[in-house]
Parts: C-alpha cells; structure tokens; sequence
C-alpha cells in the first residue's frame, strides 16, 4: 500500500498562484511526496503505563515527529499489549527526519538502554530510503516519578 504525505505540512516548495479581476481562476498542480509508516515500540515490561495515566498526573508519553514546516505529527497508536504499545508516524522518505519522544513522569530508555532526558524531548533521528522497509525504533519505560 503506498501512502502520501501533504506537501502543505511538510514544507515542500508550494506553488505560488495570483489572482486577479481579469484572472478569476488558476489551475496548479500538487504534488505528494510518497511516505514510509515507521513503527515505535514502546515496552513496557513493569506495566508502569497501565499503572500509572490517566491516574497520576502527567503520566503520558509523547512520540511523534516534528516537519521542517514547523508542524508536530503524534505518532498514532497502532496496537497495545501486556508488553507495551506500538505507534506509527509517517515520514518522507530519504529525509532525516527527528522523531520527538518527551515524557514528565516516565523514565524512558532508547533501543540500547540508554535513557532519554527527562527535562525536554529526546530528538531521535529517523530515515527510511526510498524502496526500503524502515526499521521499527524500540524504546523502553524504565522507571516512574516515583
């Protein structure tokens, strides 16, 4: 299945079209960009979302990506489990793209352990090449506020 991006939200060069009293329409050609679905794992192995959102506050986690038009696109969640979620995000392909991954409650850890920031958004950088399959970005809750 292919999917496309809105030109309008990625910032790509829009057409420039005039009006005028003598010239009361114009045609223009848009032009999408394809785009690859990139999945995020989020494991959750002490269960610690299903413990804690909608329960303590500021328990959420925020993953999405932000476009070079200054727009933020949250990545949507495709599927949970007892051992996490999965969300995906679209992105163009064969552009680096900055996946966003901000939480204020949760200790959150990149696909090597490594934790992220607690004090601002991780920035994780993302690229899928035209004609491959992108790689899922695994990330991990590894503790709570508490």
């Amino acid at each position: 299945m292919k999917v496309w991006l809105n030109p309008c939200e990625w910032g790509f060069r829009p057409a420039v079209i005039v009006l005028s009293p003598t010239r009361e329409f114009a045609e223009s050609t848009i032009v999408m960009k394809k785009a690859a679905t990139v999945s995020i794992r989020l494991e959750d192995p002490g269960r610690l979302l299903i413990q804690n959102e909608g329960k303590t506050p500021a328990a959420l986690v925020l993953i999405g990506v932000a476009n070079d038009a200054g727009w933020f696109r949250s990545a949507s969640l495709a599927s949970r489990d007892v051992g996490g979620r999965t969300y995906q995000v679209l992105i163009p392909f064969n552009l680096i793209v900055n996946l966003s991954v901000y939480s204020p409650h949760f200790q959150l850890a990149d696909g090597a352990g490594t934790p992220l920031s607690r004090t601002g958004a991780a920035r994780i950088p993302v690229s899928v090449a035209a004609g491959q399959t992108p790689a899922t970005v695994r990330l991990s809750v590894t503790g709570d506020a508490k």
